[in-house]
């Protein structure tokens, strides 16, 4: 009885052991064929980036439906950190925008190819291109039109809805701006941040960071073009979405984030207690990871300086975090002594960035033996830029003269400039040679002005001359 139970157990071990060999040996056969036929898709999901990189043969677009690119994305497992919420469809989301893609790109290359049967002295049948993501362009939240649309029409009960409809966000950036009704505010502040301290940085340079709130381009065709300052641009608007995304996490605006309260885990030595609400950047800079770098790629040079840029902005603003303390005591003693972290005001954060921009350093991409993008300097004996360095690609165009369609150049026709000066603002830089004009008015300002019980203030006007000079 004792043996046969033990040969009846040593059957099925060896029948459990040859079904596991005959399936891995059929998975082996699988792997074997699609390596001999070229056929190859790589998906890399990973937390640290949104980006979604996708090579393909050309043709497995047509061996590969997209149905069965659905169920292998829908099986694959995800995570993308707490920011987040349980129950997400993020993961819809990207299989929706990896489908627009594969659509996007097998139009392109069917036009490729017919091109090709046209001119056949430009054919060349060894070249693919790489599929091209479409342009998102989230900085039309801090327009002032959009900003004040966006913001009344967005409450509690329609942010689900209205997301969205936004088609100028990226399915993952609608999926970010889901989470809470504050959210789109909170990036469409941070946009206008970035948009308004670029132009206060840049109005007395002959490159004055244009805005056009009706415009779906914002600043127009200078965003297309890989100068210094489309890396400014990136910067700058990268650190004023991580401010407004902090702050608001502060100020309880946001339900996904808070104070930081890791920063009381740190040793202090009994100099001061921690307390009070220390500004949450982490966080702050990780959310801006996720809406604003995913929609780069990483695989293209334009992609690389963009990443690295965003990057400059985030290290900058960390750097601006400042130690506040509060003493408490009988009669004003310092007996105890509650320390915070907060942001520095984000003037400081442009002012840095500004100085950044006369130093940005002109670069190329080149590929490692990994394989990887990586930057180096286009010109020799020049060092390597550092992560807190900006760095372009192109040229600055000419922007002295209108040249709005190609170079999105304004030209620096009616500026007003510094007679005096010798710096950027003078005149004798800023016209670019063509002279300028002085132009006196005459105006009535307030002056002399009373506080009068109760409850007015009261003026008198003055007359005062006002000298300006434009150039031609």
């Amino acid at each position: 009885m004792l043996k046969s139970y033990r040969l009846n157990n040593f059957y099925q071990k060896n029948v459990t052991l040859s079904l596991n060999l005959i399936i891995m040996m059929i998975i082996k056969s699988l792997l074997i064929l699609l390596s001999i036929n070229n056929y190859s898709l790589v998906l890399c999901l990973s937390k640290s980036s949104s980006y979604i990189p996708i090579t393909t043969s050309p043709s497995l677009s047509s061996l590969i439906s997209s149905s069965t690119t659905q169920q292998s994305l829908s099986s694959s497992s995800l995570s993308y950190g707490s920011i987040f919420p349980t129950g997400s469809t993020l993961e819809n989301s990207l299989n929706n925008q990896i489908s627009d893609l594969n659509a996007n790109n097998n139009n392109h290359n069917h036009n490729h190819h017919h091109h090709h049967q046209q001119n056949e002295e430009d054919s060349n049948p060894n070249h693919h291109e790489s599929i091209k993501r479409p342009k998102y362009n989230w900085w039309r939240l801090g327009t002032r039109k959009n900003y004040a649309k966006h913001y009344l029409q967005i409450n509690a009960t329609t942010f689900k809805q209205r997301c969205p409809q936004l088609d100028f966000l990226s399915p993952l950036q609608q999926e970010l701006c889901s989470l809470h009704p504050n959210v789109l505010h909170t990036i469409s502040r941070g946009a206008r941040f970035g948009i308004e301290e670029c132009q206060f940085q840049f109005k007395m340079n002959r490159w004055n960071c244009s805005a056009m709130d009706s415009a779906d381009s914002v600043f127009g065709p200078i965003i297309d073009i890989n100068s210094r300052e489309k890396a400014f641009i990136h910067a700058i608007s990268t650190a004023g979405v991580v401010y407004s995304v902090t702050r608001a996490c502060t100020k309880g605006e946001l339900s996904q984030c808070g104070c930081d309260d890791k920063v009381k885990s740190q040793d202090v030595q009994g100099k001061w207690d921690w307390g009070g609400c220390s500004d949450d950047i982490y966080y702050g800079a990780e959310f801006s990871r996720r809406f604003i770098d995913s929609i780069e790629d990483p695989n293209q040079s334009e992609g690389v300086m963009n990443l690295h840029n965003n990057e400059v902005g985030r290290r900058v603003i960390k750097s601006k975090m400042e130690l506040v303390c509060k003493c408490h005591g009988i009669s004003g003693s310092c007996t105890v002594k509650v320390c915070w972290r907060r942001l520095k005001p984000f003037r400081e954060v442009g002012e840095e960035l500004a100085q950044k921009f006369d130093g940005a350093t002109h670069v190329k991409i080149v590929q490692s033996r990994k394989k990887r993008s990586r930057l180096k300097p286009a010109q020799k004996n020049v060092r390597r830029p550092s992560k807190r360095d900006l760095v372009y690609l192109e040229d600055s165009p000419d922007f002295c003269f209108h040249n709005g369609s190609s170079h999105g150049s304004f030209g620096t026709t009616d500026r007003i400039c510094n007679a005096t000066s010798l710096g950027l603002d003078g005149c004798r830089y800023l016209c670019c040679g063509r002279g300028y004009r002085t132009i006196e008015n005459d105006v009535d300002l307030k002056c002399n002005c009373k506080f009068v019980w109760c409850c007015q203030v009261k003026c008198d006007l003055c007359r005062q001359r006002i000298i300006e000079h434009r150039c031609n």
